[in-house]
């Protein structure tokens, strides 16, 4: 099966990996990732459903880890999920 570089302790690289971060976020609602890139990098995203339900693109704020962390990642999440409606309305 095919697997991606490891680029940071958190990274998914197996397609099992993958599978199962993509069933949290359609039972979520949103995804997040903490060092799955670089180390002390944190983010948020939410998936853009097109007028036919299929996902056609991401909207997702990444920053750097610093004190207030889980409470600034806790209010991206909130801030995506905000406006998911209004950008899905703008998409063909």
């Amino acid at each position: 099966g095919q697997s991606f570089e490891k680029t940071c302790y958190n990274t998914l690289t197996t397609k099992k990996e993958l599978t199962e971060e993509y069933a949290k976020i359609r039972s979520q609602g949103y995804v997040t990732s903490i060092d799955e890139i670089y180390l002390d990098s944190v983010g948020a995203g939410v998936p853009i459903f097109d007028r036919r339900g299929q996902v056609t693109s991401t909207v997702a704020i990444a920053f750097f880890r610093d004190e207030d962390w889980r409470k600034k990642l806790e209010q991206c999440i909130a801030l995506l999920r905000a406006y998911q409606d209004r950008i899905q309305q703008c998409m063909p």
